[in-house]
């Protein structure tokens, strides 16, 4: 099967895959590898991934959101490149012109005065846990349903949560050390309300609680802002990102106001601000501005919304910008359904929940963008 933008040429799996997935059976814990699609990675290039077989997929994931200005992009490898001819590929905590400009830089895009690097999007967000605790004793309340982290702190915060049900008033304000919010839940794609939203910083901030949200998914032009708590009118105190920051090397932030990010309170590691990533994130955050993601994202959100509730009128469509989710309602549908796309060619986020996630690098083509979506339609009609 091939068309303009895929190209299957074998089963899926391959069949020259099956000893390649016996070794990381032998030797990898399995659930690195056992709950996705059975596809071995051998390149990806802005919006495709392929595999050494012949391959090719149309990639609806960015590679869970990492690949923002589209896979391996030129001016991300350039940066790199540069950075690995320098040559310094660690420096610990002594600075380096790389870590200098991207500080700079986005601090400046974030309207934030003061950034922590980290390296995973968990470590940033450990570093929010531990920084709000710092400063206040009592729980952090949390998205109910929503994903942080999985360090042991970031999954403890999730045992206190509040959802759209909830207000303010059934909370003590003086046994909470902080409010963490999240612009959608990741297993839906589904925007917070507004108003919901707004009362509960307004409610923070007047109780002199550190209100903030994690953007790791959200961050960085893929809802059509620059991040995604931007939709709410809101000022939080911080927010934590990563994913797409690095253009696919590991780097994560904290940014915070002056106010509550005076000092690292040593929630820093041996590879925090690699010179190589951040050179990456520089590039990353240029591209953005260069290429006018956040005004193209925000462009084209009506248009996708508009194509996916005429191809599926039956089921909720959630979301925004260059995130969507098809709520199927079965999470058993919904895999099925993923796994019949990549056999035609489409990648799609799997969030073993009962929704069909979209999330294509910001670069992908209009057409491209049609045809995932017809994938997507033949492939409920053939379950």
């Amino acid at each position: 099967m091939k068309t303009r933008y895929r190209n299957i040429k074998t089963k899926i799996p391959a069949p020259q895959s099956r000893a390649l997935f016996a070794d990381m059976k032998q030797y990898e814990v399995a659930d690195m590898y056992e709950h996705e699609l059975p596809i071995i990675w051998d390149r990806a290039r802005d919006f495709q991934v392929s595999d050494k077989w012949g391959n090719t997929w149309i990639d609806f994931t960015s590679g869970i959101f990492v690949a923002n200005v589209g896979h391996g992009a030129r001016e991300v490898r350039k940066a790199v490149e540069k950075a690995l001819k320098s040559p310094l590929l660690h420096s610990y905590l002594f600075p380096n012109d790389s870590r200098i400009q991207l500080t700079r830089k986005i601090c400046q895009v974030s309207n934030m005065d003061k950034v922590l690097l980290c390296v995973t999007g968990s470590e940033a967000n450990e570093a929010a846990i531990q920084t709000m605790r710092r400063n206040r004793k009592g729980k952090i309340l949390t998205i109910k349903g929503a994903f942080y982290g999985s360090t042991t702190a970031c999954r403890d915060i999730t045992k206190d949560t509040i959802d759209e049900s909830m207000t303010p008033k059934s909370i003590d304000a003086q046994k909470v050390a902080g409010v963490f919010l999240q612009v959608f839940r990741g297993r839906d794609a589904k925007f917070m309300p507004s108003d919901w939203v707004q009362m509960w910083c307004a409610w923070a901030q007047k109780n002199n609680i550190p209100v903030g949200f994690d953007e790791m998914q959200s961050g960085f032009a893929r809802t059509g802002k620059w991040f995604g708590h931007q939709h709410y009118n809101v000022k939080p105190d911080f927010i934590t990102v990563g994913k797409a920051l690095g253009g696919g090397l590991p780097i994560s932030a904290l940014l915070g106001k002056k106010k509550l990010l005076q000092h690292s309170y040593d929630l820093f590691s041996t590879h925090t601000a690699n010179p190589v990533s951040c050179a990456a994130a520089f590039a990353v955050l240029q591209t953005i501005e260069k290429k006018k993601l956040v005004e193209k994202s925000a462009k084209r959100s009506k248009w996708v919304e508009d194509l996916l509730r005429k191809t599926f009128p039956d089921n909720e469509i959630y979301g925004r910008g260059m995130m969507w989710a098809i709520y199927t309602g079965d999470a058993e549908i919904t895999q099925k359904v993923i796994a019949k796309c990549a056999e035609k060619g489409l990648l799609l986020v799997s969030t073993h929940g009962p929704a069909i996630k979209i999330g294509p690098p910001l670069t992908i083509p209009d057409g491209a963008i049609r045809e995932g979506i017809q994938v997507i339609k033949e492939s409920f009609e053939e379950i």
